[in-house]
């Protein structure tokens, strides 16, 4: 088994996507973990089998550290034609639609914060700043963005009113 058959395994990456490249990079002295997927070429085509892509966009999720090092999934995603010729991205399965980060990302920082911890603490334990810059940073408006698109994945026992002191509910 070779490295990119065993991060195929530990991401859960199934066809039509697979690992093709793992390395360790070290910019500004910091190690980090870049994986690169890609799609099987064949997969999406036409009944005619004609290809539907149109094109392929470098996108990058940042996701949960492997190994106490930030970790990255880079991925060239197909936009194909649809029925009406339109031409959509291909949804993947590990992140949502236009995030940079991937589910199992989120729902830890989900976690944490449901676990009642400031904003800038659930960025210094995620290797983040929510301070807003570089491509990767975090405002609090973003949390409670993400905390709202992300309650599927927050479990219902979690989730507590809050009671204000001399009041009941």
């Amino acid at each position: 088994m070779n490295n990119e058959q065993l991060f195929q395994l530990a991401l859960n990456i199934e066809a039509p996507w697979l690992v093709t490249k793992t390395e360790f990079r070290n910019p500004e002295g910091k190690r980090s973990m870049h994986i690169t997927l890609e799609y099987q070429s064949g997969f999406f085509t036409w009944p005619t089998g004609h290809s539907a892509v149109h094109d392929r966009v470098d996108r990058t999720w940042r996701h949960m550290n492997f190994f106490e090092h930030e970790c990255y999934l880079h991925c060239k995603v197909p936009r194909v034609y649809d029925q009406d010729g339109k031409v959509k991205q291909v949804e993947v399965p590990w992140a949502r639609t236009g995030s940079g980060f991937t589910l199992l990302f989120e729902a830890f920082s989900m976690f944490l914060i449901e676990q009642e911890m400031p904003v800038n603490k659930v960025g210094e334990t995620i290797s983040d700043t929510p301070s807003g810059y570089g491509p990767f940073s975090i405002t609090g408006y973003q949390w409670l963005t993400a905390r709202r698109t992300t309650q599927a994945l927050v479990p219902w026992g979690s989730m507590r009113p809050v009671r204000r002191r001399g009041t009941t509910i």
